[in-house]
């Protein structure tokens, strides 16, 4: 009778492992499963398209704003800058940088008190950038430090300065940070960044048998022999 007891127990308890072991592998294959599908379905950091744009404002570092303006012109007058100087802009600098902020994604993470924003790099000097849209509209960012990983940034979006006491801090890709710290010279416009096309030299096209050859001179007719002249009789 002891002996079917304690095998009633050991089954029970080997049971009881059992079902642990498939409950613990079932929970964390949902934990993986929602972790991925929150990264899969997070938002556009904007939702607003890159030739809706009529105005760029960046802040690069401290005491340096740009300011742009999208023209009615074509290639490359498409913008212009209009401070600190008045130039035609970069289109390939300015593109590269609305690419980005309509296509990064945005993971909200925590409100942040301003006694925290140093454990996050936030602070009002750090570089910003703000988007005027052709209905008016104003969006901006400004980037922090990098995450623990250094694979991202925090960032906080749409809050204008002076921010509040709480700040919702997001997390942005570090390409962010690239696209706004350019040197002042790599916003201008410069022609010859462009590579140069070379002249094409005039070949001629015809074939041998569609030259005409010249017309030959015609041989000059043979002189006539002169005639010697009959002395005159005298009758």
């Amino acid at each position: 009778m002891k002996l079917k007891t304690n095998t009633m127990i050991l089954a029970i308890a080997a049971f009881l492992v059992a079902g642990g072991a498939v409950y613990w592998e079932v929970s964390k294959t949902n934990r993986d499963v929602s972790e991925q599908s929150t990264l899969e379905t997070q938002d556009n950091l904007y939702a607003f398209k890159e030739d809706e744009v009529s105005q760029l404002e960046v802040t690069p570092e401290k005491g340096i704003t740009l300011k742009f303006q999208r023209t009615e012109a074509k290639f490359p007058e498409t913008w212009k800058m209009t401070s600190p100087e008045a130039k035609i802009a970069d289109e390939a600098a300015i593109t590269f940088l609305l690419d980005q902020l309509v296509s990064s994604k945005s993971e909200k993470t925590v409100t942040v008190n301003k006694e925290e924003w140093s454990d996050f790099g936030i602070t009002p000097d750090n570089p910003r950038t703000q988007v005027t849209l052709s209905n008016g509209t104003v969006h901006q960012i400004l980037l922090g430090g990098e995450t623990f990983d250094k694979k991202n940034l925090y960032a906080v979006v749409d809050q204008s300065l002076p921010f509040p006491e709480d700040v919702t801090v997001s997390i942005v890709p570090t390409t962010l940070l690239d696209a706004v710290q350019r040197p002042l010279k790599e916003w201008e416009y410069d022609p010859d960044d462009l590579p140069s096309v070379p002249a094409t030299p005039k070949t001629n096209t015809r074939s041998k048998d569609d030259v005409t050859p010249p017309a030959s001179k015609p041989e000059p007719a043979p002189a006539e022999p002169k005639k010697e002249a009959t002395p005159e009789s005298n009758d």
